[in-house]
């Protein structure tokens, strides 16, 4: 698989242009994004059906709200990423409730995809130059989807605690990759 970068301002001038409802800017937004968004979901779902259902619904929520994203709240790719992360993170619980356990198992991990393009290895340099408590934390809260009370409970930390925890290795990690932009 060739590397691939995603420069944030070509993400702002496509989602800009989807805001005007331009067809071609999201098609090449999807193009560009899609693979990344799939990675995470089917990390976070465990199953291919659900990860590919919630990123068809992830960018049909982008196209909607296309006019919601703005630059100086953070990058259009982290924006993309927290809208896909919420719906799988609401099909999980909505599936826990149900008591849907018998998922079967994805047998290669889509981390490895990610890890595979050059912006997630960078991503990758910079988790393994955290301290092991950020990245553990980070990479459980975001990769695994464990909710702040979760990650209080399996660590036995106090919430204040996880979430300080939280903010310091995102600010360790949002210095990092801004080195190596």
């Amino acid at each position: 698989m060739p590397k691939i970068y995603i420069d944030n301002a070509e993400l702002v001038a496509l989602i800009s242009a989807c805001v005007l409802k331009d067809q071609q800017a999201f098609k090449a937004l999807y193009d560009k994004t899609s693979p990344h968004l799939y990675a995470i979901l089917l990390r976070l779902l465990k199953r291919q059906e659900w990860a590919e259902d919630i990123l068809q619904e992830s960018f049909i929520q982008i196209w909607k709200n296309a006019h919601y994203y703005h630059s100086e709240r953070g990058e259009v790719l982290a924006w993309m990423i927290s809208i896909a992360r919420y719906r799988a993170m609401d099909l999980k619980r909505k599936n826990d409730k149900e008591n849907a356990s018998n998922t079967p198992a994805v047998t290669k991990e889509p981390i490895d995809t990610l890890l595979q393009t050059e912006l997630h290895d960078v991503l990758d340099v910079c988790l393994k130059q955290l301290d092991k408590v950020s990245r553990q934390v980070l990479l459980l809260s975001y990769y695994d989807g464990y909710t702040h009370n979760q990650l209080s409970n399996q660590l036995a930390q106090p919430l204040g605690t996880v979430k300080s925890w939280i903010r310091r290795g995102f600010h360790q990690l949002k210095n990092c990759l801004e080195y190596h932009k």
